[in-house]
């Protein structure tokens, strides 16, 4: 799968070239590439390099060869066992960065009122420049309806005056691309004035000339129409749309209206417009061509899938384009047309078709559309594979339904081919032919509108396999319900219990009942008979196990021809379906019947049921079909019925396809070439008419009736019908805005209705004051104008709120109408309740906006009274604006504030900041003090631990030894000595006590500061 494709590019210079091709796949692919159409090996230029496990490649600025080699269209291939697949194709063109050439000054001189042109020239490109035209202070020069710069890039004066003299008149291109910005040389500009009076002139075209041009452009693409007239007074400058409605919504004028410019122009843009150019002197026209082709682009891409050998693969590929694409096939990047023959393989309007399909045709197959104007690729996966049949869907599921809901039993299958599934009930009954039970194409189930008769166990098959599951549904009862009936299997015992369910869950169950048993039945009548294969009948339907009543359960089969094959009646016996009876013709009828045996015998015989063999798809069309128009969006399709021989099965029904082609408003009548819209409906088989409603008004449609069976369709009416619906009501218009220029004044904006569904005649507008009894009286506003998108009304209430009605006006009478309501706005005023949040050096500001009030500006300012100096002002402020944050405050700081509106003072207050400010303090609190207290305090310590030490080295306590040979003969007088000693101590110390209380007080200065 190509994940990432190449775009194409311009490379400038020596500009880097990236060509990006990326891819997925399993195995990992490898890439090729090819330009123009011929295998081209990035490795074999030494200026490229690729990406490792990409096909991307880019220059690397090694190789010395001219860029100009690799210009060329390119296309990506990534290949592994299971295909090719291949990436658009793109071009990659080289060029020369622009350059000047050497020039002369332009120098211009005309008389005022004249009209001129300055030529600008840029270098050519491939990627055209933006011009700019400045003067030498790079100040771009004025445009206006008298100065116009043309899509040539030239500057057009209308009529000169005095104030055009100039001499720096300069052209710039800006090559965006290339990155580059080249500057003209400057052209002088002289006006001539005269004492005469300036005389008046007509309109005339300057660009484009004449009275008539053509343009051509692709679908899709900007188109831009350019209107520049010369004349004085300068004239003014309408557009129209000869042969149409000019849509506005479609349409943008642009520089002063001289341009009419179209966004992803459409098919439906094609046609003529006109621009007229008006002065006081006079008028001139234009008349405008414009004819819109369309590269190719798809309407129907074919699908990826899987299948499984000897299936018929087709692969539908449609694609519009003007003119018409040629659409081609190819196989794994080879065409089609190139590979051998292989009568499997056919192209049919645009179509592949693969016949009995095996391993070998698996391939990614490539749809191609070209014409002259481009083309388009997509790659299509087919799988040729054989995977057996399984069921996803998890078995024994129970699902609990309230009677009147809707059930849906899951069966997902998956498999190649497709399995086919079916499903059976346990009561016998025949689902598919209740109108409440539909088969969903995932293989589910659906029941709507379930009953107690819809309980059971259902069982889910895929055919031709033994593959089942089975799934109980179960019916609950009303709430407010005391009994139910049940439908119960006969000759069965039962116990019953009840259990109470709401919204959080399922009571317990109650007591089991007592044993009751149904009374018993008749032997069961095998009655059921499908036919399925060609050439083949086969009987596929088994019988309940539960009503087989008895050991040796067997069938007997019995079948005869309904026609020319006698009374006789073959017979065969079988244990188990499915009973197929072989080479009995192509949708021949049989009488078929089956009857029960086991041991006991034979059960009643069952009635005989017609069935056929094989179907095919039916030979033939319906003939004669008709269509009668009944207003704008119905019809009455009517066929003749087809001969039943040549339906080749049963007849179910017919189709009716029905395709759009566009609006009857498209130039000259013409259809567009795409379709915007399919529909298509089944009747029953014996209908041959059908009224069809929804159809849209003013429309060109074609109608074809095919019949089908159980095998398809056959082939279409020939040839299509067309018709076109009548005009009518147009749909409501794209958008409305209100806007409100006063308190009285409301200016309504719109789009025109997507849908006119006709020619638009104008507009109806209503509006009402909304009021609680809501009676208030309509006011009506007729628009005849259709081109009109906007409206003031005026003199309505500025207290009421509004309801506005718009509908678009075609002649077949009003349409729907798009509704909305406003209130006008009031004139502005500044914000009041304005509530303050002061931080440390900012406040914040909040109001609440006025909901229907204008914005208006006002300012805050702000004076503070602590420094004593100047008001400032803030900002503008805008009071739609809810909030305003002050910034730029002083901490602890007194402020007041005066609010402003037109010089009026609207408002006032005063705040005081957060923060403690600058602090007023003593000399007690200062460092150079509580430094001295301190090292006086350390002084004296150090002062007395001196003497401390010196007295503690006196006489009476030099050493141990001598104090124990004293100590019995002087204890007294030790005695005494020591109590001097501590005596001295207390004196010298005492002084402590003062400068302790010093030390005290300086570590508390120093905490508090």
């Amino acid at each position: 799968v190509i994940t990432t494709q190449p775009e194409s590019i311009t490379v400038f210079g020596d500009e880097d070239i990236l060509l990006t091709c990326e891819a997925s796949g399993n195995p990992r692919p490898e890439f090729r590439w090819k330009k123009d159409g011929v295998e081209f090996i990035p490795a074999n230029y030494p200026g490229l390099s690729m990406s490792l496990g990409s096909g991307t490649f880019m220059t690397t600025g090694a190789g010395s060869e001219p860029m100009s080699q690799y210009q060329g269209k390119y296309s990506c291939y990534a290949d592994n066992e299971l295909g090719t697949a291949v990436s658009n194709e793109v071009q990659l063109i080289t060029e020369n960065i622009p350059a000047l050439q050497k020039e002369k000054k332009v120098k211009k001189k005309v008389e005022e009122g004249e009209s001129v042109v300055l030529k600008c020239n840029p270098p050519f490109s491939t990627v055209p420049p933006v011009i700019h035209w400045m003067d030498k202070r790079l100040r771009h020069i004025e445009l206006n309806d008298r100065v116009t710069q043309g899509r040539d890039g030239n500057l057009y004066f209308s009529h000169v005056t005095a104030d055009d003299n100039r001499n720096d008149y300069t052209c710039n291109a800006q090559y965006l691309s290339a990155r580059t910005i080249l500057s003209k040389e400057p052209i002088s500009l002289t006006v001539t004035t005269s004492n005469s009076v300036v005389r008046n002139r007509r309109p005339q075209m300057m660009r484009p000339s004449g009275a008539h041009s053509t343009y051509h452009t692709l679908r899709g693409q900007s188109l831009e129409l350019e209107c520049i007239v010369q004349g004085l007074p300068t004239p003014t400058v309408q557009w129209m749309r000869k042969d149409g409605q000019l849509s506005e919504s479609r349409t943008f004028r642009d520089l002063s209206d001289r341009l009419l410019r179209f966004s992803n122009i459409s098919e439906s843009d094609g046609g003529e417009y006109q621009c007229s150019a008006n002065n006081s002197q006079g008028t001139v026209t234009h008349t405008y061509t414009v004819s819109v082709e369309a590269a190719p682009y798809w309407t129907k891409e074919p699908v990826s899938q899987l299948y499984a050998p000897g299936e018929t693969v087709r692969l539908d590929c449609q694609a519009d384009g003007i003119p018409s694409p040629a659409v081609t096939w190819s196989m794994n990047g080879n065409p089609i047309t190139g590979i051998d023959l292989d009568p499997r393989r056919t192209v049919r309007d645009g179509a592949l078709i693969l016949r009995d399909v095996v391993f070998t045709d698996t391939a990614v197959y490539q749809c191609q559309a070209h014409n002259k104007h481009g083309t388009i690729l997509v790659n299509t996966y087919i799988f040729v594979i054989e995977l057996p049949p399984q069921i996803l869907s998890a078995d024994g599921q129970t699902y609990t339904v309230t009677e009147g809901q809707t059930a849906v039993l899951h069966c997902q299958t998956f498999g190649s081919p497709r399995p086919k599934v079916t499903w059976e009930v346990d009561n016998g009954a025949s689902l598919l032919a209740d109108p409440r039970v539909n088969l969903l194409t995932n293989g589910s189930l659906q029941i709507t509108n379930v009953s107690h008769d819809d309980e059971g166990l259902y069982t889910c098959s895929i055919s031709n396999t033994n593959m089942s599951i089975n799934t109980e549904l179960e019916v609950l009862s009303d709430g407010t319900k005391e009994s139910v009936n049940l439908a119960l299997q006969p000759y069965v015992s039962y116990r019953f219990r009840v259990i109470s369910i709401n919204d959080i869950g399922k009571s317990d169950p109650s007591t089991p009942s007592d044993l009751h048993s149904t009374p018993p039945q008749g032997d069961c009548v095998y009655s059921h008979s499908d036919w399925l294969l060609s050439r083949s009948v086969t009987l596929s339907q088994e019988m309940d196990r539960r009503v087989f009543n008895g050991p040796e359960f067997h069938y007997k089969v019995f079948w005869r021809r309904v026609v020319g094959d006698g009374p006789t009646w073959h017979s065969n016996v079988t244990t188990e379906p499915p009973y197929i009876v072989t080479e009995v013709g192509n949708f021949s009828a049989f009488e078929i019947k089956v009857q029960a045996v086991n041991q006991k015998g034979e059960g009643p015989e069952p009635d005989p049921v017609i069935g056929y063999s094989g179907e095919n798809v039916p030979l033939e069309a319906p003939m004669d079909v008709g269509v009668v128009l009944l207003n704008s969006t119905a019809i009455r399709v009517t066929w003749a019925a087809v001969d039943r021989d040549t339906v080749r099965g049963h007849l179910l029904g017919y189709k009716i396809h029905l395709k759009r082609f566009g609006s009857r408003g498209h130039h000259r009548g013409r259809r567009a070439r795409e379709p915007e819209s399919s529909l298509m409906v089944e009747t029953g088989a014996n209908e041959e008419k059908r009224v069809l409603g929804g159809l849209r008004p003013y429309s060109h449609y074609a109608l074809t009736v095919t019949v089908f069976n159980s095998k398809g369709e056959g082939p279409r009416s020939d040839p299509p019908l067309s018709f076109s619906t009548d005009e009518g009501a147009p749909g409501p218009p794209m958008s409305l805005h209100l806007e409100s220029p006063a308190e009285t004044e409301m200016t309504l904006h719109w789009t025109p209705p997507a849908q006119p569904n006709g020619v638009l005649k104008g507009y109806l507008l209503q509006y009402q004051q909304i009021v609680e009894s809501d009676d208030s009286p309509v006011q009506v506003e007729t628009i005849d104008d259709h081109t009109l998108t906007k409206l003031t009304l005026k003199q309505l209430d500025p207290k009421s709120r509004y309801r506005f009605y718009l509908r678009g006006r075609t002649s077949a009478g009003d349409g729907e109408p798009i509704t909305r309501e406003g209130a006008t706005t009031l004139d502005g005023a500044p914000p009041s309740n304005i509530s303050l949040s002061v931080g440390e050096k900012s406040v914040n500001l909040s109001w609440v906006p006025g909901q229907r009030h204008r914005s208006v500006g006002f300012q805050v300012q702000y004076l503070n009274k602590n420094s004593g100096g100047k008001w400032k002002q803030s900002e503008k402020l805008n009071s739609s604006q809810p909030f305003y944050q002050l910034k730029g405050l002083t901490p602890g700081s007194q402020y007041r504030l005066r609010f402003t509106f037109s010089n009026n003072t609207f408002w006032e207050t005063e705040i005081r900041t957060e923060g403690a400010g600058r602090p007023r303090t003593g000399f007690a609190t200062q460092g150079w003090f509580i430094g001295l207290v301190s090292v006086i305090v350390l002084l004296l310590l150090v002062l007395l631990i001196l003497c401390f030490i010196k007295r503690s080295k006196g006489g009476k306590y030099s050493g141990r030894s001598k104090y124990s040979n004293m100590h019995q003969t002087n204890t007294r007088q030790t005695t005494s000595g020591l109590t001097n000693y501590i005596q001295g101590i207390r004196k010298v110390f005492r002084p402590l006590d003062f400068f302790q209380k010093i030390l005290h007080y300086s570590l508390f200065l120093n905490l508090i500061k």
